[in-house]
């Protein structure tokens, strides 16, 4: 099989498994070259049968925090949030923090709850 150009055709894979590392990105992608980035790697198998690997450049690995109802937090909050968890960290690598509405997985309710997610620039900021 030819390496594929996601520019200019399409195809489904089936995911077989997903790791993660962390290099510079590729000069001819438009990222930032001169810091490290996280990419995740797909591999898996196409309908006709064919191995399949793909590097997703630049994942922002994230995380939810569900706030109590009897917290007082909001969308204004968020950029205090991003401050105080990069100062306990050695480099700023908390990219943003976002007030965000979801369903939680915990006890099977359809019931919205308030969460803050998180997104690192680096899996290493929130292992």
């Amino acid at each position: 099989m030819n390496d594929i150009n996601p520019d200019e055709e399409e195809f489904e894979f089936f995911c077989i498994d997903i790791d993660n590392y962390v290099d510079r990105a590729p000069k001819h992608l438009p990222l930032d070259h001169s810091r490290d980035v996280s990419i995740n790697r797909l591999y898996g198998v196409t309908r006709e049968g064919n191995s399949v690997t793909i590097h997703a450049f630049n994942f922002k690995p994230y995380f939810y925090i569900q706030i109590p109802n009897s917290m007082d937090i909001s969308e204004e909050h968020m950029s205090d949030l991003v401050k105080y968890f990069n100062s306990k960290l050695t480099h700023q690598g908390i990219e943003m923090c976002e007030f965000v509405l979801k369903k939680s997985i915990m006890h099977y309710s359809n019931k919205q709850h308030r969460f803050v997610k998180v997104t690192a620039t680096l899996p290493k900021y929130i292992n």
